[in-house]
């Protein structure tokens, strides 16, 4: 039995020695606590299939550019399957990456017309792939030391973007 071990995500790839056809491939890119038929996990499923695939070519899939290419996948994979805010834990975790630079306070109730407005003006539009509404009478909240306001918008996704 020959092992690959790869430096990134713990992939390993083990295969009979002489016979490449049929390899088996472990790693931690996948999310444990999902199902294994959600969307992120049947990406990295790709993912793997592909490094699988390089494998059995002969490709030196051990080398900086693979490996690297393998990190730029993955975190593009991450990037897209980006989960709610489901629970306290993620919230917290949200306002780390945000410490020191946002600062939320000071509600003003319902939002002006004038605000509103130019809040439609930036965001609100539709494709065929999205609509971004921004509502008629919203709360808003100003940014810390009076620098902005936060107006929320609905994005509505039709059922063929989601699946």
């Amino acid at each position: 039995m020959k092992t690959i071990k790869l430096p990134t995500y713990n992939i390993t790839i083990s295969y009979t020695n002489g016979d490449q056809t049929n390899p088996k491939i472990v790693s931690d890119m996948k999310n444990k606590n999902l199902p294994n038929d959600h969307r992120f996990n049947l990406a990295c499923d790709g993912l793997e299939s592909l490094i699988l695939a390089q494998c059995i070519s002969g490709i030196d899939i051990a080398s900086a550019s693979l490996t690297q290419s393998i990190k730029i996948a993955y975190d593009t994979i991450q990037n897209k399957h980006r989960s709610a805010i489901n629970d306290n834990d993620d919230l917290i975790s949200l306002a780390q990456e945000f410490d020191g630079q946002v600062l939320l306070s000071n509600p003003t109730d319902i939002a002006t017309l004038h605000t509103i407005n130019v809040a439609r003006n930036l965001v609100q539009q539709s494709t065929e792939n999205f609509t971004i509404i921004v509502p008629d009478n919203v709360e808003s909240l100003w940014s810390g030391e009076g620098c902005g306001e936060w107006i929320p918008a609905i994005v509505y996704l039709p059922n063929k973007v989601l699946n």
